[in-house]
């Protein structure tokens, strides 16, 4: 996710200023070194070079794009942070146990974003931690632009933005499994079941970003009697639209339980 944050800022022309970027991997830095960042293999030396390299000492934000399992070690390598802003991406992990982790003063913005963001089409929800100004706010939301829509919501909502957003995608690829396999036992060769089901839901997808309602659409294909109908009507029987909402709701209380694993009391 930091790469594409990396790649989508860099490629829209947005000013991020000098970029450091941290990573263990060899063959991955190398990689990210051809987007023109500067690479290190470690956490101290990517806040050493940022310190060397930044206009205003201590105002160079730094982003967190690691799992959360790994956060306190990382944590202990920034050692404490002073007051600079801090973007997470981290699933589960609440802005004051980054704050309180990086020694109480950083100003925190918290980003929930989502797989499309590698495409440029992701949707991230963001909150601000204590701290964090209307800048840091402004311009966390100016970098996650660059990858997709960011849509701001209180902190408290950010377990359901994880299960709506979040694994949103996941839900989408679950349908389209579904619909590939029955038209392969439809007697469809598995090309033509793909063609068929995933150009109907890009093309389903861009009809709703024209902000029409959804049951609008729907009702639009569904004629009075037609085989559309009957295919909503077992739909309906087998309670899909119901399974959707609670599956929403696991998610959400599976975040928030990791959120309380990872981050104790806030």
């Amino acid at each position: 996710m930091g790469r594409a944050v990396a790649e989508g800022a860099l490629g829209a022309g947005v000013e991020t200023g000098p970029l450091v970027i941290a990573e263990p991997d060899p063959g991955r830095r190398a990689v990210l070194a051809s987007l023109g960042a500067t690479v290190v293999p470690g956490v101290a030396e990517a806040v050493a070079e940022l310190s060397r390299r930044e206009a205003a000492p201590g105002e160079g934000a730094i982003l967190l794009a690691v799992k959360p399992q790994v956060f306190q070690s990382v944590a202990s390598e920034l050692g404490g942070v002073g007051g600079r802003p801090v973007l997470s991406v981290m699933a589960g992990v609440t802005t004051g146990a980054i704050r309180a982790a990086l020694g109480g003063r950083a100003r925190v913005v918290r980003l929930m974003p989502n797989t499309p963001a590698s495409i440029g089409q992701g949707v991230t929800g963001l909150c601000a931690g204590e701290g964090a100004s209307d800048d840091d706010v402004a311009n966390a939301e100016r970098l996650f632009r660059a990858v997709g829509d960011v849509v701001r919501v209180p902190e408290r909502l950010m377990d359901a933005v994880t299960a709506v957003s979040g694994s949103g995608p996941a839900y989408l690829f679950y349908l389209a499994e579904a619909m590939e396999r029955a038209a392969a036992d439809a007697g469809f060769d598995p090309p033509t079941a793909s063609r068929l089901v995933r150009g109907t839901l890009a093309g389903a997808a861009r009809m709703l970003l024209t902000g029409a309602d959804p049951a609008t659409l729907r009702a639009a294909v569904t004629s009075k009697g037609g085989t559309t109908e009957a295919a909503c009507a077992v739909l309906d029987a087998r309670a899909v639209r119901e399974a959707i909402a609670e599956a929403v709701r696991a998610a959400t209380s599976r975040g928030a339980a990791l959120s309380a694993m990872v981050s104790g009391p806030a």
